[in-house]
């Protein structure tokens, strides 16, 4: 059986609500945790003596995604907003941000299982269930086969 402090866990929307709490719970369970936050979020609420901190945004994209998903044991993906001005931010943030996690994880060569949760529900499969989905802009996030 696998230790828990050798299995690694990427959070993404670590400094929110819940995912601070997952945060804390996955430490107190022995694992060793990956928080992806933005270069403007407030840490206030995470043990950042005990993380391993990943400054990137999942609007964007990019290298860091990629770093933060390499040898990872699971993807715990909480990023998202729920309020904005107009639905093309829920789309920027909400579906391109979930697309380019996914993205990021394919091509950084990880196969973690993915858990993921949006105002509608929460999500948990195989990585190589994630990368055959389709993600739908009316859906505003919602993962649909």
């Amino acid at each position: 059986m696998v230790r828990e402090r050798s299995r690694v866990a990427l959070v993404t929307g670590a400094t929110g609500f819940i995912g601070s709490h997952l945060v804390e719970a996955l430490l107190a369970r022995g694992w060793r945790v990956r928080c992806l936050v933005r270069k403007t979020s407030v840490l206030r609420w995470l043990p950042t003596d005990d993380v391993s901190l990943i400054n990137a945004d999942i609007a964007l994209g990019g290298e860091e995604l990629e770093r933060a998903t390499r040898n990872v044991s699971v993807v715990f993906h909480l990023a998202g907003i729920t309020s904005a001005a107009d639905d093309s931010a829920y789309i920027t943030v909400n579906v391109e941000g979930t697309r380019n996690v996914l993205t990021a994880a394919a091509r950084a060569g990880a196969r973690p299982p993915l858990a993921m949760r949006s105002n509608a529900g929460f999500f948990i499969m195989p990585a190589t269930e994630a990368r055959r989905l389709t993600i739908s802009a009316r859906s505003f996030g919602a993962l649909v086969p």
